[in-house]
């Protein structure tokens, strides 16, 4: 079973390439929200695996393999989706929002960034639908699906897998440090430079720790899943920001096209309670989700996740999962 490792790691790898594929009609045609963030996180797992994969593979299963520039086209892809993605999101907190109790006087504010949002989103697919295009026309899901055949085919010796094993453990732990420190500057600065450095690193560290857990689920469930919950709070943190900003470029008119009215061309007053109401549940849930992250990352610290996790990441542990 010496070849193990490299079938797992092919495994999920190609997974990630079957969902992002999975979704790019939906993605294409703009009707389904869902679609959008799917193939979101497809790109972000491959990312982070091509990353991760590429710093501890031996250099004759990625040499001139232009890894990091499949990378960089992922990355493209998927931040030509983002204003998609972030309108998506809001327009669905605001639907929520406005379906619940309303006072007369926000609803004609609240229908009124609805609309304007649902606009916006119109305008933008067509950039969505062009990133859609320039992936299925290029060569990048190509070029990684060959990438992961070879991988999943290759034969290695008992040493040269013990030295892969002994490599991704030593970059784990420098992310595991990398994001203790994030955590501790999230905690003492808390401002949203701080929080999006955090969110990052959390993103990138959950997703390298999904791919071993391809080996070993035990050891990495735990830890996948508190990043996970702490990725919740951040994205309730996010999407506040986003939506406070959001409407301040609704309010001043900065949309794009015909579209782009601000509210001075329509009724201010009646309009405002419900900007008011809007403004209210962007700033409470962002300071309520920053709270309760704060709560979370004392008891971590107090708890020794961090340690624990470090010291967790043992070679001959792993080893013995795919080199027996």
């Amino acid at each position: 079973m010496r070849n193990e490792l490299y079938r797992v790691f092919a495994s999920y790898v190609s997974r990630q390439i079957r969902r992002l594929s999975r979704h790019l009609g939906g993605v294409r045609k703009g009707d389904d929200p869902e679609a959008i963030h799917q193939a979101r996180v497809a790109c972000r797992r491959l990312r982070a695996s091509l990353r991760h994969l590429r710093e501890v593979l031996p250099r004759h299963l990625t040499r001139g393999r232009k890894l990091r520039k499949l990378r960089q086209n992922l990355r493209r892809f998927a931040r030509a989706l983002g204003e998609a993605r972030d309108l998506d999101v809001q327009a669905g907190r605001l639907e929520n929002l406005a379906s619940g109790e309303l006072s007369p006087e926000a609803k004609p504010g609240m229908e009124w960034i609805i609309r304007r949002l649902q606009d916006l989103r119109r305008e933008v697919q067509k950039e969505v639908s062009d990133a859609v295009d320039w992936l299925r026309g290029s060569t990048v899901l190509s070029r990684l699906k060959s990438w992961t055949d070879l991988l999943g085919e290759a034969q290695a010796s008992e040493t040269e897998i013990k030295e892969v094993v002994a490599r991704g453990m030593e970059v784990l732990r420098q992310e595991v440090y990398r994001a203790r420190m994030g955590a501790k500057e999230a905690l003492a600065q808390s401002n949203p430079e701080s929080l999006h450095a955090f969110r990052i690193t959390i993103k990138r560290l959950r997703y390298t720790l999904e791919l071993w857990e391809e080996v070993n689920s035990e050891l990495f469930a735990r830890p996948i899943e508190q990043f996970r919950q702490w990725q919740e709070l951040l994205g309730a943190i996010c999407d506040g920001t986003v939506g406070e900003a959001l409407l301040k470029r609704l309010q001043s008119g900065q949309g794009r096209g015909r579209g782009g009215r601000s509210p001075r061309h329509t009724a201010d007053e009646k309009l405002a309670p419900g900007f008011r109401h809007f403004l209210l549940f962007c700033q409470t849930g962002k300071e309520a989700a920053e709270e309760k992250l704060r709560e979370a990352l004392r008891a971590a610290e107090k708890k020794k996740f961090w340690m624990e996790l470090s010291e967790s990441l043992d070679v001959g542990t792993l080893f013995r999962e795919v080199g027996e």
